[in-house]
């Protein structure tokens, strides 16, 4: 979302845009062991938005067939040597970002922050999602010569909107319900067994709540099965991936944020459409559980990371209409803080321009 919203934005008489996909989640059949989460080929999963891409000027490439990841970073390296790439932006420090960066000759590395840090210096800057991040980070920083600026994410969800929300007997629940959601890639790892837990325990004190996950589920049996002791499962509804998750909180009522590791960006969906975020916020644990703190506000996040007082409060909030409504303008008004995706766009571009002249000065 955050590169649709780049590239649709941006000076393309300044910039020469390509999109290098490394597809590091396919399987490759000589790595051993496999990763513990596959994908199947963006030519599948991103075919509209490669075509979008297109359509704009945009060549997309993708690093495909390889079979071990050795072969994808040698054919990254090659790629970003072919096309004379002066800046490189690299989404996250996965080993074969990481690698490619590191024996790359592209003049500029960017790490573009993705909750975590490379294990050594590859990288010639960062741009980082958030104070928090630049504040846990500054050590490693220092230590690797690595200079950074601080870029809060932008995400302008409601371009995801049709004319009218879905009915809620459309998402399969009565008129009357409380709809929560999570919106995740992952849900089968971000759902660990103590949220699934208060889930159930929420589900079980507030009988007109459903929980409305949206995301794939590859083994949907399994997830479920950590409802079953609360006896709450017709009022757990596995939506699938969606393409414009936004859509559907139109629908619901309340974000539950993943614990202990949380999310980012996908609360941003759902406050555009007035819901409330109920978040865990530790200090000390993951990045990604900060991100509601950045979003949605440091004052209205757990500080205890008590599943009790998680549960509560979301209890709380299906029960209460004035605190709801609170909460409620709360997602709201700080969507809309983080909503001006040209702005973003703009200050994403000056700082690679800042870059390009430091490094013209230099060399």
């Amino acid at each position: 979302q955050i590169l649709r919203q780049i590239i649709a934005h941006t000076d393309h008489e300044k910039f020469k845009v390509t999109v290098i996909s490394t597809e590091r989640l396919v399987v490759r059949p000589l790595e051993y062991p496999f990763a513990n989460y596959l994908s199947e080929s963006s030519r599948l999963r991103a075919k509209q938005t490669i075509e979008v891409f297109e359509k704009m000027g945009v060549h997309v490439a993708l690093i495909e067939g390889d079979v071990t990841y050795r072969q994808t970073i040698d054919n990254t390296v090659k790629l970003l040597d072919k096309l004379q790439v002066d800046i490189a932006v690299f989404h996250g420090h996965d080993e074969v970002n990481t690698v490619s960066s590191y024996f790359s000759d592209v003049p500029i590395r960017v790490l573009f922050d993705h909750g975590s840090w490379p294990a050594f210096p590859a990288f010639d800057f960062a741009i980082l999602s958030s104070q928090e991040a630049y504040q846990k980070a500054c050590k490693d920083h220092l230590l690797q010569g690595l200079e950074s600026c601080v870029l809060d994410f932008c995400v302008y969800a409601k371009a995801q909107w049709q004319g009218e929300p879905f009915s809620k007997k459309e998402l399969g629940a009565r008129d009357d319900s409380f709809i929560m959601t999570t919106i995740s890639n992952h849900l089968d790892s971000r759902l660990s067994v103590q949220m699934c837990q208060a889930i159930g325990e929420i589900l079980k004190r507030c009988p007109k709540a459903y929980y409305m996950p949206i995301g794939n589920v590859q083994n949907p049996e399994k997830l479920r099965a950590r409802f079953e002791p609360y006896g709450v499962n017709e009022r757990v509804v596995f939506l699938g991936s969606k393409p414009n998750p936004s859509q559907y909180a139109r629908s619901m009522h309340l974000y539950l944020n993943e614990f202990p590791f949380g999310s980012g960006l996908a609360m941003l969906d759902a406050m555009a459409a007035g819901c409330p975020v109920v978040s865990m916020h530790d200090p000390e644990g993951p990045l990604q559980a900060s991100y509601a703190g950045t979003y949605f506000g440091k004052e209205w996040v757990i500080k205890s990371c008590k599943k009790e007082d998680y549960v509560d409060l979301a209890c709380q909030l299906t029960q209460d209409p004035a605190l709801y409504r609170k909460w409620s303008e709360q997602a709201t008004k700080q969507y809309e803080i983080h909503a001006d995706v040209k702005a973003y766009t703009k200050a994403f571009e000056a700082i690679l321009v800042l870059l390009l002249r430091n490094y013209n000065s230099k060399y």
